[in-house]
């Protein structure tokens, strides 16, 4: 048996380092999701960073929200370090000899002359005058007048050089390429070798005095000198991984930070490192204040800060004052808009590669937008705003109906017309049959909670959905309403989709998580495609009968769901964003766009995804046998698995260490067919990887697990 599973083990580890290609653009505040290179931090709450791709930003409450540091001549090139002499003087250096200098906080960033066109990828300032940048080619310029002028300075290498660090104005260091070290005693006017005994490329110094200092690179290299370079002695350890930044607050406390996310602390000087863990997105730079406060930053947008000395982080992707987005609505492949909260409202005549804001008349939450073609729209948002607009979005006229409550779906089936529906603890369905001049409500008995959904296919046939397992359904074009709930009365529907009169899609969420359910016959019966999935589904669309999307998430993940067999396989897909996804929509089975939280639009073409392997799942129908990924995942110290078996079975549930040991056992007896949830207390067992497999007849299946302590 033990063979047996480790077989399955190798392929499953070979699966997962599989690469795909990118298929989801971001078209909406192009920083959001750029990897950070570098942070240099002041304390918990304030902090500058700069994202690889030519962007600036800070915060002041701790991360919570970024602010664009506007700088003379715009994002030109990629920019790679950062570094602050006081809270307000502040260099950056990047690709194309880039310099840019603020004496204000940030306020205003102005370029300096660096007198080359090498990239240059590390700056440090002894004092407000006294600075070096390196980079490319063995580049290394200096300023004595904070500046104003750069002249250059002979490295004695072509190397690249990665990084450089000064004790005082005379002392320094320089790392790069091929194993570099270089010393300088002089303020830089001649640089000396070190031996740095390996030939790996070198990412960072850092000294905490002018004799201590580390330096790390490639393939895991770790040096520390206790002489001021005159030698190095190797800390490596294990990981093969690159280590791309070290940074110590005194001789004997230090963080790295690498590839992988993986991370080491040293209490010691680094005589012992302790491993905390790894992943799937990389660690760029690590800046700590004193032995308490922290901060990392890495790809992706993501970034990590502890007040408590990495006892525990706070970990959170980088979000730009921009509002949430809530609905998006296309005619065709080129022109569609945006709608979200404090009255955005944004189209595009290009495929989304620009949008003009169409903005006005409202300040209130925008939850839904439909367009009849290009001219003719409604918007629908809280305390019952409802604007028409009768050219494109150029102006919007308030229809807006007499209530306090929210609004959440609108839906015309012709200029003339149309229906929305609201509410939170009652339902608000109006009608209009004169393009909005007049709404009326209808009045449905039995619907308790609010409703979020409306589609017609025709102007007869149509239906709304909503909490409260809420699902009803017209042929008459809304003189009769008949309920068509679902199986579970803890249903709460968010969005419906129907292609024809008797074939349809609604997703939300019950008591188990997130599910999406299937009609063939109108809403007479609803099956279970999809359930217990981690986060609720709040968007559903399909092009045809086969091809459809599905999107969801919660504060910390989100989701994309796409089949092209009508639902009887999902596929499950992973983009670069933690953002919430709110709406999708698409204009034929290729191309369509995706809409969310903090200004999130993401543009599909082809619907070539990149995967996060471990999630590149195709989730069967309930009536199958089904092994969910645990949640939450990396876990410490307990984590929920969730399974279903279709039939009378046997099941066991076991959990295996990566050497393939059998270290418990969650389920060991006859189970009735069902939906199951089981808890697994990690407390006793180390960090690391996990497997756990469940058999349950002749059906077997295992999922990899994180353990992080």
């Amino acid at each position: 048996m033990k063979s047996s599973f480790l077989f399955g083990l190798t392929f499953l580890l070979i699966n997962i380092s599989t690469n795909a290609q990118q298929g989801w653009v971001w078209q909406n505040q192009l920083p959001q999701g750029e990897h950070f290179s570098d942070i240099y931090a002041f304390n918990s709450n304030t902090a500058f960073a700069i994202l690889g791709e030519g962007t600036i930003i800070n915060t002041t409450n701790g991360g919570r929200i970024w602010h664009i540091q506007p700088y003379a001549g715009g994002a030109k090139y990629k920019l790679h370090s950062i570094d602050f002499i006081n809270s307000s003087e502040g260099w950056v250096v990047g690709e194309g000899g880039t310099i840019l200098k603020t004496t204000n906080a940030g306020i205003s960033w102005n370029g300096e002359s660096s007198g080359t066109s090498n990239s240059l990828y590390s700056v440090h300032f002894a004092n407000s005058n006294i600075g070096w940048g390196v980079g490319e080619g063995g580049t290394i310029l200096k300023t004595t007048n904070g500046g104003i002028s750069w002249n250059g300075q002979l490295s004695g290498t072509s190397n690249s050089l990665h990084s450089v660090y000064f004790t005082n104005s005379n002392i320094g260091w320089v790392v790069g390429g091929g194993g570099t070290i270089l010393k300088t005693t002089n303020g830089g006017i001649s640089w000396n070798g070190q031996l740095s005994g390996t030939s790996n490329s070198l990412h960072s110094v850092h000294f905490a005095n002018s004799d201590t200092g580390w330096v790390v690179g490639d393939g895991g290299v770790i040096l520390r000198t206790t002489s001021g370079g005159t030698s190095w002695n190797n800390q490596s350890i294990w990981t093969s991984f690159s280590l791309n930044s070290v940074h110590f607050v005194d001789s004997n406390i230090g963080w790295i930070v690498g590839d992988d996310k993986v991370r080491f602390r040293t209490t010691n000087g680094g005589a012992t490192w302790i491993f905390l863990g790894t992943g799937w997105y990389n660690l760029n730079s690590v800046h700590f204040l004193d032995s308490n406060t922290g901060w990392i930053v890495g790809d992706y947008g993501i970034f990590w800060n502890t007040s408590n000395g990495g006892n525990n982080w706070y970990v959170r992707r980088v979000y730009f004052l921009v509002d949430n987005f809530s609905s998006t609505y296309f005619i065709n492949n080129t022109t569609g808009w945006v709608v979200g909260k404090s009255g955005t409202i944004l189209k595009t005549t290009n495929a989304g590669t620009s949008w003009e804001d169409q903005s006005g008349g409202t300040s209130g939450s925008l939850n839904s937008v439909h367009f009849i073609d290009s001219s003719v729209g409604y918007i629908v948002g809280g305390s019952g705003t409802i604007l028409k607009t009768t050219n494109g979005g150029a102006s919007w006229v308030n229809r807006s109906y007499n209530t306090t409550n929210s609004l959440h779906s609108v839906h015309f089936t012709d200029r003339n017309t149309g229906w929305a529906v609201g509410g939170w603890q009652g339902d608000i369905v109006l009608n209009t049959t004169d393009g909005g001049l007049n709404w009326n409500r209808h009045q449905i008995s039995g619907v308790p909670c609010g409703l979020n959904s409306v589609f017609f296919t025709d102007s007869a046939t149509g239906w709304i959905a909503g909490g409260c397992n809420a699902i009803l359904h017209t042929t008459d074009g809304g003189v009769i309403w008949s309920s068509k709930p679902s199986s579970n009365t803890t249903t709460s529907i968010s969005s419906v989709y129907f292609i024809n009169e008797t074939t349809g899609w609604v997703v939300g969420s019950d008591e188990n998580g997130g599910i999406i359910l299937h009609t063939i016959d109108g809403g007479a019966n609803w099956i279970y495609q999809l359930s217990f999935l981690e986060y609720h589904q709040k968007s559903v669309h399909f092009t045809d009968k086969n091809t459809g999307w599905v999107v969801g998430g919660d504060q910390s993940y989100n989701n994309i769901f796409n089949t092209t067999n009508g639902g009887l396989n999902w596929q499950r897909h992973i983009i670069d964003t933690f953002l919430v996804l709110n709406s999708v929509f698409f204009v034929d089975s290729t191309t369509g766009w995706v809409v969310g939280e903090h200004g999130a639009i993401y543009k599909a073409s082809n619907a070539i995804i990149t995967f996060i392997e471990d999630d590149k799942t195709s989730y069967p129908q309930l009536n199958s046998f089904l092994l969910s990924q645990n949640y939450p995942n990396p876990f410490n110290p307990t984590t929920k698995i969730k399974y279903q078996i279709p039939e009378l079975s046997f099941v066991t549930i076991k959990v295996y260490d990566v050497l393939g040991n059998e270290i418990t056992i969650l389920v060991n007896e006859e189970k009735p067919a069902g939906s199951y949830e089981i808890e697994f207390s990690a407390s006793t067992f180390p960090s690391g990887i996990y497997f756990y497999q469940l058999k349950a007849g002749s059906f077997v299946e295992t999922k990899k697990m994180v353990l992080l302590k």
